[in-house]
């Protein structure tokens, strides 16, 4: 085989996605072989997504559980750029770029080549944009930079810092009972 400089990105690359399934971790010495608890809503999982539910959830009144097989909370929400696709931010207008939820929507269904579900689009660009607002007025997070990728007509992707998110979730969640 020839080494290219191609070759040497793939093999390093692989070599650092290697290491990252090596690091060692903290595990109780005798974890829990009960749990007991009346919970009107179990969340498997307490990364992004689950602690988002949890919030939503507990903002509404209901008792919520999430469950982490880590030791910490964050999952692989900690390891990404912590990019949120949104249409319609106030920082877009700041800018002058006209976006909108229904802007959103349309750049997924082309990017989708229109095989998307009718109605999902739709509904995703407008929860996005609540969750953002949601994310800026209650939590106080926000994005430090605002970028164009693929698939968008606008620059729509706002990066905010992911473990300033995960924190601010996590007290919000425990603040408002989440177990």
């Amino acid at each position: 085989m020839t080494f290219t400089r191609r070759n040497f990105f793939t093999f390093s690359g692989s070599v650092a996605a290697l290491s990252l399934f090596n690091r060692a971790e903290a595990m109780p010495v005798e974890p829990p072989t009960r749990y007991d608890g009346d919970f009107d809503i179990v969340i498997v999982g307490g990364g992004g997504a689950g602690l988002s539910a949890a919030c939503a959830a507990s903002e509404l009144g209901a008792s919520v559980l999430v469950l982490e097989k880590r030791p910490f909370l964050g999952g692989s929400s900690l390891i990404t750029d912590a990019m949120f696709a949104v249409g319609g931010t106030k920082l877009q207008k700041s800018r002058n770029i006209k976006d909108s939820p229904e802007l959103y929507a349309k750049d997924l269904y082309e990017v989708g080549k229109h095989f998307n579900q009718k109605g999902l689009p739709e509904a995703l660009a407008y929860a996005a944009l609540r969750q953002y607002e949601w994310m800026e007025s209650v939590l106080n997070v926000h994005p430090f930079t605002l970028e164009h990728q693929g698939g968008q007509s606008v620059p729509r992707s706002h990066q905010f810092k992911a473990p300033e998110v995960i924190e601010a979730m996590t007290k919000f969640a425990r603040n408002h009972g989440v177990t």
